[in-house]
């Protein structure tokens, strides 16, 4: 860490008045090291434009993620004026707005992020176990819950035609597609890996668990089986300009990217803008992928809802 006496120092006192861990103010500050060295001074004096320089090196493709970093920055920086170590004392993290965060993001690696329904229907097409190609296209049509709660608990016999009412009592629409993968999943007797055929024992659901399986009382553990899963059928795809596919997709991003397909397709039908489609017809989004806040949501995604 550069001038590493200040920064333990900082680390100490906000491990004592704070539940951050240190363990992410170090690597926090090993990631501002490379521009501290390069410009031969602490972070805290960085200008402006300094700062939007080191935003800018996180190459992140998450908005939420990027004002993360900006406002531990700007709490370091505070910090530093109270200890009288900033030569102009002034927080320059202040002038950077959200506008220009969301502008620092990582648009390129963002735009991969992004999947329409064809593009998850070819992933899922290579995928060998149907209870997969379930999970990622569920995902995809607005199914998910904490814990991917609303996954783990689908009852084939739950579903009425092309509606299902999940655990969280949301009642959503199905496609066709979807349909048969349920049909299909929950039929499922073994699971393939690339090295063994696993054996799957009936459980009342969907998905199938193997007879070795430890009992899944434990929400996040039950969880983290769903998104492996999904992190293991996406290994398998080919790479995006010898990228793998994990290192822009995950099971999250294939929600908020079907969100997305979902607000386009709909506005297209109505022959109107994208935006105009959010505010007069919210409560289809929601219906449909929960509920959230709509203006953070158009703020993040303005240049795809055009």
């Amino acid at each position: 860490m550069y001038n590493e006496r200040i920064k333990i120092r900082y680390i100490e006192e906000k491990e004592t008045s704070t539940v951050l861990p240190k363990e992410y103010l170090q690597r926090l500050f090993l990631k501002t090291e490379i521009l501290e060295n390069e410009y031969e001074k602490d972070l805290c004096n960085f200008n402006y434009f300094e700062l939007l320089e080191l935003i800018k090196s996180q190459n992140s493709t998450s908005f939420e993620s990027l004002t993360v970093f900006v406002s531990h920055i700007s709490l370091y920086i505070d910090w530093c004026i109270q200890n009288n170590m900033v030569f102009d004392f002034q927080n320059h993290c202040s002038e950077i707005s959200r506008e220009t965060v969301r502008d620092l993001v990582n648009n390129v690696s963002m735009d991969k992020r992004i999947l329409n329904r064809k593009d998850v229907l070819e992933i899922i097409s290579k995928c060998q176990n149907p209870c997969d190609q379930f999970i990622i296209l569920a995902l995809f049509e607005g199914i998910q819950g904490k814990d991917f709660c609303e996954i783990r608990n689908i009852k084939y016999n739950d579903i009425k035609g092309n509606e299902i009412t999940l655990c969280t009592n949301r009642t959503v629409a199905l496609s066709d597609k979807l349909v048969d993968l349920a049909y299909q999943s929950d039929n499922e007797l073994t699971y393939y890996t690339e090295n063994k055929k696993i054996p799957l024992k009936e459980n009342g659901f969907v998905i199938k668990t193997s007879p070795n399986a430890f009992k899944e009382d434990d929400e996040f553990q039950a969880g983290r089986r769903i998104y492996n899963k999904v992190r293991r059928a996406l290994m398998k795809m080919d790479e995006v300009d010898g990228i793998p596919l994990t290192k822009f997709i995950k099971p999250n991003g294939i929600f908020e990217s079907g969100k997305l397909y979902f607000i386009r397709n709909h506005a297209k039908k109505m022959n109107i803008s994208c935006i105009e489609y959010v505010n007069n017809c919210f409560d289809e989004i929601i219906k449909q992928y929960g509920n959230f806040d709509k203006n953070s949501y158009v703020f993040k995604y303005q240049r795809y809802l055009k």
